[in-house]
């Protein structure tokens, strides 16, 4: 557990992961084989997991845009504070269209309230992924709240003033984007 604390895990779950898969020993080099795996690799964690989707855990809310699958996110409630908000964003890095979808379904109100001291480094991100995914005029409402949400934070010009060459051509792309960024 001592170890597990150590390796500044994003969230809880993986934590867990690790604490289960403890009492793991490592392979000796007659264990290694080139050959479908005989055995799980953590029995532990694919037997909680099993019983988690058994019981009805897991993904609680499904997310869905226009021309896309189906996207299940594993966090069944909308994060309550900006500590929260980071946690499940760095968890979804990888995936830009599920943080995109978290913005809209946030909304631009409740990311005021998160970031109403200052945005830092999470505008930048934020600008690029709405960037990325914004194609559907019905998102146009909510994309608009959010960044008129983002202007009224503290500091939101000094944000503005250290944004990556990258995060600059992403709102320079779409003129909307411009006027209300960069005159609040």
């Amino acid at each position: 557990k001592f170890r597990a604390i150590h390796q500044r895990v994003a969230t809880y779950e993986e934590f867990r992961d690790i604490v289960k898969a403890s009492h793991l020993s490592p392979l000796d080099r007659k264990e290694m084989v080139d050959g479908p795996r005989k055995q799980p690799w953590n029995a532990v964690a694919l037997q909680s997991a099993s019983v988690e989707q058994q019981s009805g855990g897991g993904s609680g809310r499904d997310l869905m845009c226009p021309g896309e699958a189906v996207l299940s996110s594993s966090s069944s409630v909308n994060p309550r504070s900006a500590q929260e908000f980071v946690r499940e964003w760095r968890r979804l890095k990888q995936d830009t269209l599920r943080q995109y979808r978290l913005m809209l379904d946030i909304g631009g109100e409740t990311l005021y309230s998160f970031f109403k001291v200052e945005l830092g480094t999470m505008l930048g991100e934020m600008l690029l992924v709405l960037n990325e995914h914004l194609r559907e005029p019905e998102d146009n409402e909510a994309v608009s709240a959010i960044l008129s949400s983002f202007t009224r934070t503290s500091r939101f010009k000094l944000t503005v003033g250290l944004l990556s060459k990258r995060e600059r051509k992403a709102v320079s792309s779409n003129s909307h984007w411009t006027v209300t960024c960069m005159y609040p």
